[in-house]
């Protein structure tokens, strides 16, 4: 959570962070890169304070605010094995738009990573 919170700094975009008891237990990220459009770039929720509606309570404010700003189309890329995020968005309105396997740089060489990219589509 702390290397996503110093980078999400310093790209300018909204953080919303959440607390229990004054320690951050979660983040997520949200950035406008052009008028009506809202990139969710990502929530993070402590892996000892999940499954307790944690990314719930994040998400709330996020798509609100980008309502608020008008946002028309939200993106998002989520690993198409990530269950639990992709029920938490779709919750939320939004619908697969696509797939793709591309590959992921990490600490394990060559493993194939798979991303879902998802848009919602304001309603009303």
């Amino acid at each position: 959570m702390g290397d996503a919170f110093a980078d999400w700094l310093r790209t300018g975009c909204d953080v919303w962070i959440a607390e229990i008891d004054g320690t951050p237990v979660g983040i997520a990220c949200v950035d406008y890169p052009t008028p009506g459009e809202v990139w969710f770039q990502g929530l993070r929720v402590h892996p000892e304070y999940r499954r307790r509606g944690i990314g719930t309570m994040l998400t709330e404010p996020c798509v609100k605010s980008a309502r608020q700003r008008g946002a028309h189309v939200a993106r998002a890329i989520i690993d198409s094995d990530n269950y639990r995020s992709i029920g938490l968005v779709t919750s939320f309105g939004f619908k697969q738009m696509a797939e793709r396997t591309y590959r992921v740089e990490h600490s394990r060489p060559n493993k194939q990573g798979r991303a879902r990219h998802i848009r919602l589509s304001r309603q009303g």
